[in-house]
């Protein structure tokens, strides 16, 4: 099918055909084989095959008109709008990484019951912590951070950001 469609769009070319007669003529005889045959054979990647394939049907879920979005996964995290305290924020790129780890690995042995999170957003390495639902929260919980982190103190600060639930 492709073959026939590259070969027609080159013949057209080369007979100064326009694109419009051009389409015309590859779509009637793509009608013309499709009424004789009756049949039509696509090539397509397999990747795009099982975007377009429908969730398989459950015995739960009757087949419904209409479509649905599917419901969240239980693994898939769940987010909403909140704060985050940003620990560490640097762009040199033989430190920052292994600052940022550093700094992740103290803060987790300090305060296990903030979640840190590392992300490189070129060329910053950043160090976030916590998932606070208010800025009173993590008000409260950055000065506990510079109290038990002096010298990373100045760096601190919190910062709006999507949070796990």
């Amino acid at each position: 099918m492709k073959r026939f469609l590259s070969i027609a769009i080159l013949a057209g070319a080369a007979l100064n055909v326009s694109a419009a007669e051009l389409t015309d003529s590859v779509a009637a005889t793509i009608a013309d084989h499709l009424k004789a045959t009756g049949k039509a054979t696509i090539t397509q990647p397999a990747k795009l095959n099982d975007r377009l394939r429908p969730a398989p049907r459950t015995a739960e879920s009757p087949a419904a008109e209409t479509a649905e979005r599917p419901a969240a996964s239980a693994d898939a995290p769940r987010t909403a709008g909140g704060f985050r305290i940003l620990v560490f924020s640097g762009n040199n790129p033989r430190t920052a990484k292994n600052e940022a780890t550093n700094r992740s690995e103290l803060l987790a042995r300090q305060f296990p019951e903030y979640a840190t999170y590392i992300t490189y957003d070129a060329p910053y390495w950043r160090l976030k912590a916590g998932d606070f639902r208010s800025y009173d929260e993590a008000t409260s919980a950055l000065g506990r951070l510079k109290t038990a982190m002096p010298s990373f103190a100045r760096e601190m600060r919190v910062v709006r950001e999507r949070i796990n639930l």
